[in-house]
């Protein structure tokens, strides 16, 4: 007989305790309807955390106990602008300009990481959000650096 693993799901204010015998994807377990039901979110707006770190949906859970936190598009959805943006690495990573390029403007970290950040009006993409944070915090979610830089 095999052990049965907690898996922890975790979704703003509401938690779902699950027991699996065996591994599964996130994906998998997040597709299940009655998963859906319970938490009340879409599968494909979801992203699923670990100790702050984005999982991928074909990462094999449920060979141990694990906490998920789940965050929809809208919690980590980019509604930082420019100068936020900025601001907020400047405090963090003690980020300072190198130069301008045709269309970004080139940084520098404490750590002699580059980054480049888009010069323009609004608000900076997700997937441009994402990576100017993966760069700069390798292992951050986006939701973690946005409550840092807020």
């Amino acid at each position: 007989m095999s052990k049965l693993h907690k898996i922890v799901l975790k979704y703003g204010v509401d938690k779902l305790v699950l027991w699996t015998d065996g591994e599964l994807t996130i994906g998998k377990l997040l597709s299940f309807s009655q998963v859906q039901a319970q938490l009340g979110y879409g599968y494909r707006k979801v992203n699923a955390l670990r100790n702050g770190v984005a999982l991928d949906f074909e990462t094999s859970i449920g060979s141990e106990d694990i906490t998920l936190v789940l965050e929809t598009a809208a919690n980590i959805k980019a509604a930082v602008n420019r100068r936020k943006l900025i601001r907020g690495l400047s405090k963090l990573v003690n980020l300072e300009f190198k130069r301008h390029g045709g269309r970004h403007d080139i940084f520098v970290t404490s750590e002699g990481v580059q980054i480049q950040i888009p010069r323009h009006a609004g608000d900076i993409a997700d997937g441009t959000l994402r990576s100017i944070v993966r760069d700069a915090f390798p292992g951050t979610s986006l939701s973690k650096f946005k409550s840092k830089i807020s």
